[in-house]
């Protein structure tokens, strides 16, 4: 009998794989044969999963976002302050460590190559909306719990932290001695203070 292949599960072998690909070539380097030899599948494989490179980019953009969005989920499903829990939200979305700094990575050169491309650019456009749509239910938690300076403008402050994101973002990936963990984290400090009431935590 022809072997019954779970096509979930070998399209999550097949995002790992191409997360080792672009940890060790970036972005612009990951080709269809790169991916299938770090998955030990035949290129005819893969052609089941990606048509062209852009399949690819899109996949390794796709699943860099989809785990930062699962982490923040997890930390929205334990009990936090709304205030921690946007701290902690944000500091999951920088590059604070080597697989942070990966889906950064990932997410700059993926900007770069959307220039260029509507197709890309339309699904990072599709990101972006969706972060800003996480970002304002975070910080409306905050004012509706009365934790937000009088005045709090939730939409205009969602783009601004999602800016601040960003920046730090890019800031980490081209000027790492510069834009330090240490430096990160208090740029989120000093954001969160600048609308919010609540002692915010210097962990």
């Amino acid at each position: 009998m022809p072997k019954v292949v779970d096509h979930d599960e070998r399209r999550r072998e097949l995002v790992a794989a191409t997360m080792r690909v672009v940890e060790r070539l970036g972005l612009e380097g990951v080709t269809i044969r790169e991916i299938a030899s770090e998955a030990g599948y035949s290129t005819g494989v893969l052609a089941h999963y990606f048509t062209n490179k852009a399949d690819i980019l899109v996949t390794a953009h796709l699943a860099a976002f989809e785990q930062v969005a699962s982490r923040v989920d997890a930390l929205r499903a334990s009990p936090h302050h709304p205030v921690e829990l946007m701290r902690l939200a944000l500091e999951e979305a920088l590059p604070l460590d080597r697989p942070r700094l990966i889906e950064a990575q990932i997410d700059v050169s993926f900007w770069g190559l959307a220039l260029r491309d509507p197709y890309l650019r339309s699904v990072r456009e599709d990101s972006y909306v969706s972060t800003i749509a996480i970002l304002r239910d975070l910080i409306d938690d905050i004012v509706t719990e009365g934790h937000a300076l009088p005045g709090t403008d939730v939409d205009g402050l969602a783009r601004e932290t999602l800016a601040l994101i960003d920046g730090i973002s890019i800031q980490a990936v081209l000027f790492p001695s510069q834009m330090t963990p240490e430096v990160q984290r208090e740029a989120v400090q000093h954001h969160l203070r600048s609308f919010t009431t609540y002692p915010v935590a210097t962990a």
